[in-house]
């Protein structure tokens, strides 16, 4: 048997309320010549019920495969292995996709020769019809060839971390042994980061992709110390490059991305103060982290990169102005 033409991993974990809609949404905007793995990493609700009804009405698209609960990062890198597609994707089971796209987006990988292209998407609060539209034009004025051209907008955040709204070439991924960070929340900021960094061009197909659902129950939506995983990956990326021999090339933006990050966990621990004592807790953390001081310490040499928002709470850092008024004034600003 042939292998197919495209791979697609939908690796999901008690999403009954949403694996249908997704499902369907995956069926429609897939090519003909593909394969669907649908990963069960342990769920305990319907899900799998329900993945195993599609099975069953597509048996020649769709696999279902299950193993024991180990995270996002886990199931993502399980769907991998399985994969036999000359291209891959990997949705999340409780988003949306667009017919259309994916096609186009395979052409013009194929006819650039491209390991990695980029689309559009869209954010919307579940129930809600309201859509944000992201599109990373910015970084995107040609194909991405030279290294300094494919990080350098990562670096500035002008091009999404997510790993859902990209297709990488399948034999990129497993010759520069590619896999996905297991443990971590955030984890698509260092699988995105080194796909980039070893890709040899990235393209962007101006197109409307996903609809990424944002859940009031989400990662992005709660606080937990997990949220402190940004800053385990940013010192995790601050490593590979050391051993790659480019941090000295690339310190300033990456002191500009580690700022970034550490803001936005400062402003998420503020906004969700459920639970007081874990997030001042988590705040003193980041307020305390050695390199952190260290940049605000010597000044950020990228700093004219920051938003605007970004810039207000950093300054009040710097200049040491920061108190509980202060934290929530620029929380509310950052909003």
């Amino acid at each position: 048997m042939n292998n197919p033409r495209l791979s697609i991993v939908v690796a999901f974990y008690n999403v009954e309320k949403y694996l249908d809609a997704c499902l369907s949404s995956v069926i429609d905007a897939s090519i003909e010549d593909s394969e669907i793995i649908v990963v069960n990493d342990g769920s305990t609700d319907r899900s799998f019920e329900i993945a195993t009804a599609f099975q069953q009405r597509y048996p020649d698209k769709i696999k279902v495969v299950n193993k024991e609960q180990g995270g996002m990062s886990d199931a993502r890198n399980f769907g991998l292995a399985e994969a036999r597609g000359e291209y891959i994707m990997f949705f999340d089971s409780d988003d949306l996709v667009m017919p259309g796209v994916i096609n186009k987006m395979l052409h013009a990988a194929v006819e650039s020769g491209a390991d990695i292209a980029v689309a559009d998407y869209y954010e919307f609060e579940d129930g809600s019809e309201q859509k944000r539209y992201r599109h990373d034009m910015a970084a995107f004025d040609e194909p991405l060839v030279s290294e300094e051209k494919r990080l350098i907008p990562l670096f500035k955040v002008e091009i999404s971390y997510a790993i859902w709204n990209k297709l990488y070439k399948r034999s990129f991924l497993l010759s520069n042994g590619l896999t996905f960070l297991k443990g971590y929340w955030f984890e698509d900021l260092d699988f995105i980061f080194r796909a980039f960094y070893k890709a040899g061009k990235v393209i962007k197909v101006n197109e409307l992709l996903y609809g990424y659902r944002q859940r009031p129950g989400s990662i992005m939506k709660s606080i937990s110390r997990k949220i402190l995983d940004k800053i385990d990956v940013m010192r995790k990326l601050g490593t590979y490059l050391k051993e790659e021999g480019k941090f000295r090339q690339y310190e300033s933006w990456y002191n500009l991305l580690y700022v970034k990050m550490s803001l936005s966990v400062l402003y998420s621990s503020y906004k969700n103060m459920k639970d007081r004592e874990l997030s001042m807790g988590i705040i003193k953390e980041v307020l305390d982290d050695p390199y952190f001081r260290e940049i605000t310490g010597s000044g950020l040499k990228e700093e004219h990169f920051l938003k605007k928002q970004e810039k207000i709470l950093y300054r009040l850092i710097k200049y040491k102005i920061v108190n509980g008024f202060t934290l929530r004034t620029a929380s509310l600003i950052l909003k």
